[in-house]
C-alpha cells in the first residue's frame, strides 16, 4: 500500500492509527515523518506505534540494506511526505527504463 496524498502536516492523514500499527511501514525520510506526518504522529500519540516503527527508509530497502516485504501475509505501507529529490531520482530511473524498453521517446 502507498500513502502519498496527504501533505506533511500533523492534521492530515490517509491511514488511521490501527492501519499504521498493522503494517510494516517504509518511509521516505524518518526525521520528517517523526516531525510532520499526519499518519505517524497520531499513531504514536495513540500508543499503537513507536518511533522505531518508522525507522526503515525506502532508500535502504532499494539498496538492500533493509528488508522489504518478507511474506505474502505481511502488509507493507510506504508512507511518503514527498521528498522532491527522491521523486526526481525515481522518475529518472523510470524514464531510463521506459526508453530502454522503447516505451517512451
Amino acid at each position: 500500500m502507498n500513502a502519498v496524498g496527504a501533505p506533511p502536516r500533523p492534521d492530515h492523514r490517509e491511514i488511521d492509527s490501527a492501519g499504521m500499527a498493522r503494517a510494516t511501514v517504509v518511509v521516505d525520510d524518518s526525521a520528517i515523518q517523526l516531525a510532520k506526518s499526519g499518519e505517524v504522529l497520531p499513531s504514536i500519540a495513540d500508543g499503537v506505534t513507536t518511533a522505531e516503527h518508522f525507522g526503515v527508509e525506502l532508500g535502504a530497502v532499494l539498496a538492500r540494506q533493509a528488508p522489504g516485504r518478507t511474506s505474502v501475509e505481511e502488509v507493507t505501507l510506504f508512507n511518503s511526505v514527498g521528498v522532491a529529490l527522491q521523486d526526481l531520482a525515481y522518475a529518472a530511473l523510470a524514464l531510463a527504463l521506459a526508453l530502454a524498453l522503447a516505451l517512451a521517446r
